[in-house]
């Protein structure tokens, strides 16, 4: 089984997609675990574990304006949170996190009425600095802090710029109806940067620090299972799900 990489979604103008693909060529001689495991009287899942890169434990030189971590990657970690770090256009989180999701062949139907998500501004940062919803969901963006606060987005999926608000203030929720990733920042706060991976799917989770990751409760079918790392590294697979067991599937 070989993985397929897939094309980066738009996002910001700040985060380019690797020049002709480098480092992909590899991938065809890694070995994908791909078991079923059935278990009587259970609903299908889909479990594996991903291979995260090394936490990033030094800041980076800021280049430029957009080129910085939102936030102490130590002091992150204390305190269970990750941070997102811009390296040379490319986002990613840290300590090193990843979206695994589930999309079935002819989609799935969007909610009829939309979920609210919420990513908060709250000690000068974006609180989830990752937050992962599917493609129709509202997100609003409420100022926790004692100061201005601002939100926009440069991405050509659908770029907006809810001005600044004063604390206590949450702006209109933003309807994200498109898929790929979406870009926030803060006008005020350069350091600021947070992250909202918009997936056509309701199956979908983050891994745990150890890149393990399980998907429960999934109906039978033919499906495309995709790795989110950082924007600009995804990789797929091609799936079945039985009617009932445990697919397998570990990620390079």
């Amino acid at each position: 089984m070989r993985f397929r990489k897939s094309a980066p979604r738009a996002s910001s103008p700040c985060l380019r997609a690797p020049k002709g693909g480098r480092g992909w060529a590899a991938l065809g001689g890694l070995l994908v675990v791909l078991l079923i495991v059935p278990r009587l009287g259970a609903a299908a899942a889909i479990e594996g574990k991903v291979t995260l890169p090394p936490v990033r434990t030094a800041a980076p030189v800021q280049r430029n304006r957009y080129d910085i971590l939102s936030s102490s990657p130590k002091a992150a970690d204390d305190r269970n949170e990750l941070s997102i770090v811009v390296r040379r256009g490319v986002a990613a989180p840290n300590p090193p996190v990843a979206v695994v999701y589930l999309e079935r062949e002819g989609g799935v139907p969007r909610p009829a009425r939309p979920p609210l998500a919420r990513m908060e501004q709250r000690d000068q940062k974006f609180v989830p600095a990752l937050l992962v919803v599917q493609v129709g969901t509202n997100v609003e963006f409420p100022n926790l802090d004692q100061g201005l606060h601002s939100v926009f987005t440069r991405t050509s999926l659908k770029p907006f710029d809810l001005g600044r608000y004063r604390p206590n203030e949450t702006p209109p929720a933003q309807l994200l109806d498109q898929p790929g990733l979406w870009t926030m920042r803060c006008d005020i706060h350069d350091n600021m940067v947070g992250l909202v991976l918009v997936v056509p799917t309701p199956y979908f989770v983050q891994t745990d620090r150890e890149g393990r990751f399980r998907l429960p409760d999934l109906p039978p079918g033919r499906y495309t299972l995709s790795v989110w790392k950082s924007s600009d590294t995804t990789l797929s697979v091609p799936v079945t799900v039985p009617a009932e067991g445990t697919v397998k599937v570990d990620f390079p």
